[in-house]
Parts: structure tokens; C-alpha cells; sequence
């Protein structure tokens, strides 16, 4: 009897260690497909800082060309790469805890590992690996800090950590600010509707004035002009990022509504482009009928409009920029973590056949397809060489297929 227990654990931790493997390999190999090296755009934004005044994305330069001044070295290509690695590693690291969190929460079933092989094989983290070098990963591990300081009801805390990410890259404000609100609505359902929101005041006040501040301070007490030919000329005495010069003075210098008076025109066409629509939806549609599944969440109900909008809202970034495949990205990062915030409070529920027949077409379209990436640059690897490094998980669904036939079989 006792041998037969013995045998039955170690099964189980087999079968855990085996699932988490799939889904670091799955992680691994998506990000692969598009990593590089920190381009010169994303070099530059590591140089700049303060000196010239309150800027937005200034912060992170600050910092470094502070800890440089004091143990008296030189920012360089390499150092930055060195800084870039370290951050997308927690990045990835956090990814890959939080995915094992859930695992076991829903107890290791196939669906929750039909969930995380979407995720882990979608253009997100393709997307991920091709923003190397960019702000992006810090966003998100801010993200993750903050969501946790909400469920240890360390609201200040959390305020500071948000706000840092604010001067690191405005984005923030559409990205991790909003899923933080749907873990302070989780964490605080049971109060009623003025305790929540006296949290929700600690929570968000200093972030959202901090970004208040960064559009008027630049509206009203900046020199676009004379900021501009200041960046010029200094990020220009840094030949690694000769490239770039013009383009990040001119990016830094023009103003929120100048952004929103230039691009607002092309916001329709970016939500309906046919190719993100193809690389992104499938995998976000399967994401969210998971969610609404486990979690017992009535479509069109309140708190679904509530979620769909707190993992929609970056796309409110194509009224502002250009990079519309990156953005379109983002929804898939804001499902993962709001199944890992609903699932922190709420009983998760399994789903049934159902989810597998539209998780395995979304796979399929991740593994298969590819997204439109930034500086007209292509996805590695061939049809076939996807389908050798993705073998575990076509194996997967080919098991899950099979089971399923055998089951509704006469």
C-alpha cells in the first residue's frame, strides 16, 4: 500500500515537472523566434535623463548615468545589453512563476495547460523577445510587483512601484494600470462602493498625477525646439546610437495631443487590420472563453465588460502611436494576468471538452503564423523547423485530439 503511494507521487511529480517544462520550452522557443539585440531606438531612451528637465522616460537614464558618474564608467552598447538581459530575465522568470502558479491552481488539468501553451506560443512573446532592449519588460515586472503589493493590501507601496513605472515609460497608464485596478476590485469586492474607492484614491492618485504632470509640464514649461536640438546634440556624441538621433529628439518633444492630432486618423485602421486580427485574435478569443469558463463569469455581464475592457484598453494606444502589432499584443499579456488575478480569490471551475476544439486552431495559428514586426524585420525559422522545436506541444494537442475522439466515439 505504501509502495503503491510512493509510485503514485512520484507520477505526479513527474507529471508536473514534465508540464512545466513544456511550457518554459514553449516560452523559450517563441521568444526565439524573435529575439535581438537592443537597437539603436531602444539604446537611446537608456541615455536619457533629467538634464535638460522633467521629460517623459527620463528616469531609467537617470539612474544609470547616475551609478556611472559614481563608479566612474561608460554607458555602452554592451552595458546596456547587460541591463537589458537582467530585466528580461525577471521578466521571463516571473512569467514562467506565475504560469506555475497557475498550473496549480486549476491542479495541472489540460485545460489550464491548453491555456498556458497559448499564451507561451503567442505573439506576445515573440513580440517580447523582439522588444529586447525596450522599456516594455520593466512595465510588465512593475505590473507584477504591483498586483501582489494589492493582494498583500500594501496599497502605498504599490503606488510608489506605479509611479515609478509612469516617469519609466508612460505607457504604463494603459498597460499595468488597469489590470492593478482589477486586483484592487477583486481584493476589495466584498467592501462596498466607498471603501474601494478611498483604496483605489491611495492606489492610483500619485501615478495619475505624475502623468498629469508629464503632459502639462511638457505643454506648458518645455521648449519643444529648444529640448529638441539639446537632444540632438547629446545623444549625437554616442555613436551607437547615431541612427536614432533625430528620430527619439523629435519622439521626446512633441506633445500628447500632437501624437493624438497625427494619429487618431489611422485608429480605425489599425484595430481591423487583417493580419494582426489573424496573429493576435484567435489566441485572445481562446483566452477569454477560458477565462469566462473557469472562473463562471456571465457573458455580457457587468464584471465581463469590466474584464474585457481592463485587457482591451491598450489598444486605446493606437490613437497615439504607430507600432500597431506591438499593441495589439499587449491584450494577450493583460488575459494571462487576469486569469492569475482572478484566480488569487475565486474558486476556479474545469471547462469541459469545449475549450480544446478552440485552443488547438489557436495554437496552431500561433505556431504557423507570424506578426508584423518593427523595423521591417522577419520571424526566424521555417514551417518546419516550428514544427520540430514545437513537437511537445503539437504532440499535446494530437494526445488531447485522440482522447477526445475515443470519447465521443460509438
Amino acid at each position: 500500500m505504501l509502495l503503491k503511494k510512493v509510485k503514485m507521487k512520484l507520477l505526479q511529480n513527474y507529471k508536473k515537472i514534465t508540464i512545466q517544462l513544456l511550457v518554459f520550452w514553449t516560452l523559450f522557443i517563441t521568444i526565439a523566434r524573435a529575439l535581438r539585440m537592443p537597437n539603436d531606438f531602444s539604446e537611446a531612451h537608456w541615455l536619457l535623463d533629467y538634464r535638460f528637465g522633467f521629460m517623459k522616460r527620463g528616469l531609467i537614464g537617470t539612474i544609470s548615468n547616475f551609478f556611472s558618474s559614481i563608479f566612474d564608467y561608460s554607458i555602452t552598447p554592451e552595458l546596456i545589453a547587460i541591463y537589458s538581459g537582467i530585466i528580461f530575465s525577471i521578466f521571463v522568470i516571473s512569467i514562467f512563476l506565475i504560469s506555475r502558479n497557475l498550473l496549480e491552481k486549476f491542479d495541472y488539468n489540460l485545460d489550464i495547460v491548453l491555456f498556458l501553451s497559448i499564451f507561451s506560443s503567442s505573439s506576445f512573446m515573440v513580440m517580447s523577445g523582439h522588444l529586447f532592449g525596450y522599456f516594455d519588460a520593466l512595465i510588465y515586472v512593475f505590473t507584477f510587483v504591483s498586483i501582489g503589493l494589492v493582494f498583500k493590501q500594501k496599497l502605498g507601496t504599490a503606488a510608489i512601484i506605479q509611479t515609478i513605472a509612469v516617469l519609466t515609460h508612460e505607457s504604463y497608464i494603459l498597460i499595468g494600470l488597469p489590470l492593478v485596478l482589477l486586483a484592487l476590485v477583486v481584493e476589495y469586492e466584498r467592501k462596498d462602493f466607498t471603501a474601494i474607492t478611498r483604496k483605489a484614491i491611495i492606489l492610483f492618485s500619485a501615478p495619475m498625477a505624475t502623468f498629469a504632470l508629464l503632459i502639462i509640464y511638457q505643454s506648458l514649461f518645455l521648449d519643444s525646439e529648444i529640448l529638441r536640438q539639446q537632444l540632438v546634440g547629446y545623444l549625437g556624441s554616442f555613436d551607437f546610437v547615431s541612427t536614432r538621433v533625430n528620430h527619439v529628439a523629435d519622439y521626446q518633444t512633441r506633445s500628447f495631443l500632437n501624437f493624438l492630432s497625427v494619429q487618431f486618423q489611422y485608429l480605425d485602421d489599425r484595430l481591423l487590420d487583417k493580419n494582426l486580427l489573424v496573429s493576435v485574435g484567435p489566441a485572445l478569443l481562446a483566452l477569454l472563453y477560458f477565462i469566462h469558463s473557469a472562473l463562471r463569469i456571465t457573458p455580457f455581464s457587468k464584471f465581463s465588460f469590466l474584464l474585457i475592457g481592463v485587457i482591451t484598453v491598450p489598444l486605446a494606444m493606437h490613437a497615439i502611436a504607430w507600432d500597431a502589432s506591438r499593441i495589439w499584443t499587449y491584450t494577450l499579456a493583460g488575459a494571462f494576468l487576469s486569469l492569475w488575478i482572478l484566480s488569487k480569490r475565486r474558486e476556479t471551475d474545469a471547462i469541459g471538452n469545449s475549450f480544446a476544439l478552440i485552443a488547438i486552431p489557436a495554437i496552431l495559428i500561433n505556431i504557423y503564423t507570424s506578426i508584423p514586426l518593427m523595423d521591417s524585420e522577419i520571424e526566424r525559422y521555417s514551417h518546419l523547423y516550428r514544427t520540430v522545436y514545437y513537437l511537445p506541444v503539437i504532440l499535446l494537442f494530437i494526445n488531447v485530439l485522440i482522447g477526445k475522439f475515443r470519447k465521443f466515439s460509438f
